[in-house]
């Protein structure tokens, strides 16, 4: 956190220098313009709620309190068109989208600085970014929520992008010909578009995700099971179906810390398994039988490959100063399924452990660390939101320049937005911790697991008695 907390307070800076305001002034005049129409546009957004979907894609937002959801005077969840002329939206977009949802307040200096820089396959961004300025005015608020990992597709070629947004009973919503009703009914309620009708149904299992991906584990320590699958485009991960921002995992004890003498007995009991261990390496020992055990026969793994799986001993991974984390991995063969099927998603591949699903490795990087290092992943959403965007603005102008004194003041500038990037491209690389350690347990050269085997057994001698006093032999004390 500290090294993305220093890079974000020198992009500030950066932001704030002369040479930058020269360039791209503060919005703050707009910003005052757009608050003296802020009752118009009011209206205006409101009465572009679609009412019927058609093929396109779409901005929805479900703002929710316990039963109850925001609808438009037309029983519909407040929809806005973000585009009538596709229905496809890349891997890419999307992943812009989620970082854009943990940022809302940067989409109107976003717009402002535009202009006609945006390349054509960048158009959908702009229309993106106009939609969700729109959802803003149309609701009175500025967090609509965080994006549904995936769009809802209905067979009509209608894409609903979906933000969701849970507000206490007290919380005013100001949008304009809005009222509330009781999620159960909208359900059941019939609309003239199928695709309305679809989404109506989608949304429960919405909630459910939303509301499930930010709950963290108790505190503990935990063994998880790591097993990736790829796809013809994307690598996923697999997660239990009711915690998608932890691996499948299962409690080994409430205290997270490992002890350098634990940590330890792992490494010696691989080399040595007629060591005697002290009473609290015992302890530990039988600690993670118990709960390797426990996890091989909830996730109903095969018998008959147990025996190749691993106990990564490279790192006990901390998600939290509360929460660590065990990895168990299968044999560097099987760290990455490979689904061949053109025609079936990984989803569906026969090597699916009992209940779990799989989600695309990106989408598992923002919910487990939205839910375990809120801080650092807001700031780098923020980061490169705001990185990426400026670096194609200033692209844009270099090419345009015809002076050269303006060229070069825009290269200097490129350099540093660059540089910016490198650094948190570097920060970055070091939190997905997920593919770091994905890459060395597929390395079949790698010597970064503890046979299971090993830890399944108990240890084949008693323990060292540390305080030389053995209260069972000495039963009369």
């Amino acid at each position: 956190m500290k090294e993305i907390a220093e890079l974000h307070c020198q992009v500030e800076r950066h932001r704030q220098s002369a040479v930058w305001q020269k360039i791209f002034p503060n919005c703050s005049e707009i910003g005052i313009k757009k608050k003296k129409m802020g009752l118009r546009n009011l209206f205006s957004a409101s009465s572009k709620f679609v009412k019927h979907a058609q093929r396109g894609i779409f901005l929805t937002t479900v703002i929710y309190t316990e039963d109850k959801v925001l609808c438009t005077v037309d029983d519909l969840l407040p929809t806005l068109l973000v585009d009538e002329n596709t229905s496809n939206i890349s891997a890419d977009d999307m992943n812009w989208l989620l970082k854009l949802s943990l940022c809302w307040d940067q989409v109107a200096y976003l717009q402002d600085t535009v202009g006609g820089t945006w390349s054509n396959n960048s158009q959908l961004r702009v229309k993106i970014l106009d939609a969700v300025a729109s959802m803003h005015n149309a609701l009175g608020v500025k967090d609509i929520g965080r994006i549904h990992h995936v769009p809802l597709c209905h067979s009509s070629g209608t894409v609903f992008l979906v933000s969701v947004h849970f507000v206490s009973e007290n919380q005013a919503v100001q949008g304009l010909a809005m009222r509330w009703m009781r999620i159960s009914k909208l359900m059941r309620k019939k609309s003239s578009s199928p695709s309305f009708d679809f989404l109506s149904k989608e949304i429960v299992n919405v909630l459910n995700f939303f509301e499930s991906a930010q709950i963290p584990l108790e505190r503990g320590l935990y063994l998880g099971y790591m097993r990736l699958q790829s796809g013809l485009n994307t690598i996923k991960v697999t997660v239990p179906d009711n915690l998608p921002s932890v691996l499948p995992f299962v409690s080994v004890r409430p205290n997270p810390h490992v002890s350098r003498e634990e940590w330890e007995w792992l490494r010696i009991v691989e080399k040595d398994s007629s060591t005697r261990p002290n009473s609290a390496q015992y302890t530990f020992h039988m600690q993670m039988s118990r709960a390797l055990n426990t996890l091989l026969h909830d996730l109903e793994l095969d018998n008959d490959l147990i025996q190749s799986h691993r106990l990564y001993r490279f790192q006990v991974l901390q998600l939290h100063s509360d929460v660590s984390f065990i990895l168990v991995l299968p044999k560097a063969e099987e760290v990455c399924l490979v689904n061949a099927g053109l025609s079936t998603t990984v989803d569906e591949s026969v090597e699916h452990c009992k209940g779990c699903t799989s989600i695309p490795i990106p989408v598992f990087d923002m919910i487990n660390l939205s839910t375990y290092q809120p801080d650092f992943i807001a700031t780098y959403c923020r980061l490169s939101i705001f990185l990426e965007h400026f670096t194609m603005l200033i692209n844009y102008e270099k090419r345009q320049c015809l002076l050269e004194d303006d060229r070069r003041v825009y290269a200097e500038q490129l350099d540093r937005l660059t540089d910016f990037q490198q650094r948190l491209d570097e920060v970055w690389r070091n939190a997905r911790w997920i593919s770091n350690i994905a890459s060395i347990a597929r390395d079949k050269q790698s010597d970064c697991g503890i046979s299971l085997s090993r830890i399944l057994m108990p240890p084949m001698t008693s323990p060292l008695n540390d305080d030389c006093a053995d209260v069972g032999y000495h039963s009369d004390q």
